[in-house]
């Protein structure tokens, strides 16, 4: 019997708008196709929200009273917390200076006012597996890193860091085949005067 695939967990959507309209309208087509929608009626709040619920997507409207969009945008790449999350500007504003500055302070999609909801859902799932892929090869490249810390700990134990860096590098890995270094070196022979003849007798006695 195939394993059946487990599914991706419900998106998070974060709406930022200052038109009680406009909230109800994306809440109700977003929520329709499956997304769990939050949402803020003020850049303050939508700052705070992103900070604490860390959405996956954010929808956000320029024209608000107490802070712009492209402020609110700027805080959100500001912080580490929310950084990388993919920012969607929707707006009325359709001047080509409008749509560069969305990008120049981080956004990464702009949706112009009034809107076709199908393109808006099109966008809205782009982005969302834009950003799926992106966290799965971040957590896969941190995953191979720990991995190859690992096995360059494990070759440590048969091949010294000290022979490596005679021979200049990095890890066992950088080491090839027929690879050589001229040293000048100090060897220091010690002897036990009649070692032999004492360990032999140890071991006569012994077997004694």
């Amino acid at each position: 019997m195939a394993t059946k695939e487990p599914s991706e967990p419900t998106a998070v959507i974060l709406l930022v708008d200052d038109t009680p309209a406009s909230l109800r309208l994306f809440r109700t087509i977003l929520a329709n196709e499956g997304y769990q929608v939050i949402t803020a009626e003020n850049g303050t709040d939508g700052l705070r929200m992103a900070r604490e619920e860390t959405p996956d997507l954010v929808l956000l409207d320029i024209n608000m009273p107490d802070m712009d969009g492209y402020e609110v945008c700027e805080h959100l790449k500001e912080d580490e917390a929310t950084r990388d999350i993919p920012v969607i500007f929707i707006s009325g504003l359709n001047a080509a200076e409008d749509k560069v500055k969305a990008f120049t302070v981080g956004g990464v999609d702009y949706i112009t006012k009034p809107f076709d909801i199908k393109e808006v859902y099109a966008r809205v799932k782009n982005h969302l597996t834009l950003q799926r892929l992106q966290n799965k090869l971040e957590q896969r490249v941190e995953e191979r890193t720990a991995e190859l810390s690992e096995l360059n700990k494990a070759y440590q134990r048969f091949v010294p860091r000290e022979f490596l860096r005679i021979l200049k590098k990095e890890s066992i890995i950088d080491a090839n085949l027929a690879d050589h270094t001229q040293e000048t070196m100090t060897i220091l022979f010690s002897d036990i005067r009649d070692f032999t003849t004492l360990s032999s007798s140890f071991r006569l006695g012994f077997c004694l």
